[in-house]
């Protein structure tokens, strides 16, 4: 997957091991993910990844500019 940002390939797998587990175990898990043109192009796979995860839900939240975000151009 193209999609898991800042986080490592390794990373990104344990993410997905531990809400399989979490899943597996009755907690109702969401995935939130903040939604940015960057990111818009994944939202297809980040569902896809969360269903196959047992996520309960898929939260894409507004990227509001802070920390990093602070620099990133308007338009």
């Amino acid at each position: 997957q193209e999609f898991y940002n800042r986080n490592t390939a390794d990373e990104y797998e344990r993410i997905k091991a531990n809400v399989r587990l979490c899943a597996d175990r009755g907690l109702r898990v969401q995935i939130n993910n903040v939604l940015a043109r960057d990111t818009m192009h994944s939202m297809e796979a980040v569902c896809d990844a969360a269903v196959a995860c047992g996520a309960h839900r898929v939260r894409f939240l507004r990227l509001v500019p802070t920390g990093d975000a602070v620099h990133l151009p308007k338009d």
